[in-house]
């Protein structure tokens, strides 16, 4: 599976998919869900035992997200979190645990049809969506209260 889901990202760009790139394409998918950091992919693949340096990271990752395989978010801060880009998650949001910084994805809060509504609407066409809603994680509340 892992396999197939590089091989759709891949099939349309316009570099070569280098054994570097493929580890850390390879770590993206593997993480499928997660919000990552360049030090977490650099961190977890040095502990699988392939050597690639933290720059590399950093300019495959600008390299994937130009490609439109990734996504670059900001959620808390300057951090860049990645995560791959399927095209079955266009209608995926955010939620931002403002005490412990947990990053939860939901789907479906924003209805369908409010891209085509802002075309027809304002003349605005949408290219990236992102809702971001900051509160606190059900651990956070309940340690809080």
């Amino acid at each position: 599976m892992q396999e197939e889901l590089a091989r759709k990202l891949t099939r349309k760009v316009d570099f070569r998919l280098t054994r570097q790139r493929e580890k850390i394409l390879d770590e993206l998918i593997e993480q499928e869900g997660s919000h990552l950091l360049a030090q977490d992919i650099y961190d977890s693949l040095k502990e699988k035992g392939f050597k690639v340096g933290l720059a590399t990271v950093y300019r495959t990752l600008d390299l994937f997200e130009e490609e439109g395989i990734i996504a670059k978010r900001k959620f808390n801060g300057e951090s860049a979190y990645y995560e791959v880009e399927l095209e079955d998650k266009d209608n995926h949001h955010h939620l931002i645990c403002k005490s412990c910084g947990k990053v939860m994805e939901v789907r479906d809060l924003l209805s369908e049809n409010l891209q085509s509504k802002l075309k027809e609407e304002e003349g605005f066409e949408v290219e990236d969506l992102c809702l971001q809603i900051y509160g606190y994680c059900p651990d956070c509340k309940e340690k809080k209260n």
